[in-house]
C-alpha cells in the first residue's frame, strides 16, 4: 500500500490504515516502537505489549487481562490521566 509521508510539526508521520490497525489489534494512543535501517531500507513499527511481555517476564494471561481492561476502560483512563 502506498502512503505519503505527511508534516507534523517539526517532524514528519506515516498514516496507518484502519484495516492494519484492526488486524493488529492496535488503537489510536498505543505505543509502538519505530526502528528503522539503511541497508536494506525498512522501517519497523512495533507494538510495544509485543517488546514489554519479553522483556518483562509477563505472562500472556495477565497481558491479555490487562490490554481488556484498558479497551473497557480506556475513556475513563484517559480523563484520569488529564485530572
Amino acid at each position: 500500500m502506498l502512503q505519503k509521508v505527511l508534516q507534523v510539526g517539526n517532524s514528519a508521520a506515516v498514516t496507518i490504515p484502519a484495516p492494519f490497525l484492526s488486524d493488529l489489534g492496535l488503537m489510536v494512543g498505543d505505543r509502538v516502537e519505530v526502528r528503522a535501517t539503511k541497508r536494506p531500507v525498512k522501517i519497523e513499527i512495533i507494538p510495544s505489549k509485543k517488546i514489554l511481555r519479553k522483556a518483562s517476564g509477563i505472562t500472556p494471561e495477565f497481558a491479555d487481562s490487562v490490554e481488556e481492561f484498558i479497551k473497557e476502560y480506556r475513556p475513563v483512563l484517559e480523563e484520569l490521566a488529564r485530572r
